[in-house]
């Protein structure tokens, strides 16, 4: 985490001072989108299952939905910075933020480690976890090396459960306005049904969160999420009416709201030690589904949009 600030934070400022594609893609995806997502993404998924097991899934949930809650208060503030300073002075003004308010967090995180060891309370280790597929006797405390999660059924299933989740929520986000204009919502409209969906994936985050707690397992739960996203699939291709993208929205939301407890189950199944191992191999799986599932040219896809409307 303090290195992928540091590396954030300087990406920005050399952001505010690209002037070509080449250098904006060198410095944005080479720099800022790889540090957060190591230090961001990954780095507090690897704290929260090493740090807590009974309430696993609630503290990954924070992470998570806090994703949500840290965009609708600082984007405004973003807007206004490029507004009144312009983008350039604003992405310096970000790299600033990044090392100076979030250095110190971070330091801190490090330094309560060492004071509370591998865990910092009790209730890490106060209730035994689900045993292991096809492992009934593991014992609470054991963990799988990469290798030997790979030989196992359980990671090719959440590895694919993972990756259609990913695939269908990048192919929705990125087409999402297209999708909404071709169910006769103006443009506008439809980037309030997008913020409405983000907004109302912060609460349910913290739902499930609460609700993968106190199963003795994740797996009914995220099947139950994935049924509520088929859900709202068959009705945003079936049904066109208003009141039926209200139920798209409101069920699509829940799309998001699995990701803690996707990758909490990923800690009930293969421990700690090696979690950020399998997370990342995992991860590298379902990320390249989701570039795949983007790659389709927007101009093509309007073109079938007209025409299916046509």
């Amino acid at each position: 985490m303090i290195l992928a600030l540091f590396m954030t934070g300087v990406g920005h400022m050399l952001l505010s001072g690209v002037s070509s594609y080449v250098m904006l893609l060198i410095v944005y995806m080479g720099v800022v989108s790889l540090s957060f997502h190591a230090g961001f993404m990954d780095a507090p998924m690897l704290i929260a299952n090493t740090w807590f097991i009974r309430k696993r899934t609630m503290a990954m949930a924070l992470i998570s939905g806090s994703i949500g809650v840290g965009g609708v208060i600082f984007t405004p503030l973003l807007s206004a910075a490029v507004h009144a300073y312009g983008w350039r002075q604003a992405a310096f003004g970000c790299g600033i933020a990044f090392i100076v308010a979030g250095m110190p967090l971070a330091l801190w995180c490090a330094v309560r480690r060492k004071v509370w060891g591998c865990c910092p309370t009790v209730i890490c280790w106060s209730m035994p976890i689900a045993p292991l597929s096809g492992n009934p006797n593991r014992s609470k405390k054991s963990t799988l090396l990469l290798a030997q999660a790979l030989r196992t059924s359980s990671f090719w299933f959440l590895t694919s459960a993972t990756a259609i989740r990913v695939i269908i929520l990048s192919a929705i986000n990125v087409h999402y306005v297209a999708l909404m204009v071709w169910k006769g919502v103006s443009e506008q409209r439809a980037a309030v049904f997008l913020a409405a969906q983000a907004f109302m994936a912060v609460p349910s985050h913290l739902l499930f969160g609460w609700i993968g707690d106190r199963l003795p397992t994740s797996r009914k739960l995220m099947a139950t999420c994935m049924l509520f996203a088929t859900i709202s699939m068959f009705v945003l291709a079936r049904v066109h009416a208003e009141w039926a993208i209200l139920i798209f929205v409101a069920l699509f939301s829940v799309v998001e709201s699995t990701f803690p407890v996707n990758w909490s189950s990923v800690g009930e199944y293969f421990g700690r030690k090696n979690f950020a191992k399998i997370r990342g191999s995992m991860s590298f799986v379902s990320t390249w589904g989701s570039v795949r599932s983007v790659r389709s040219s927007p101009g093509r896809f309007m073109t079938g949009l007209r025409a299916m409307r046509s």
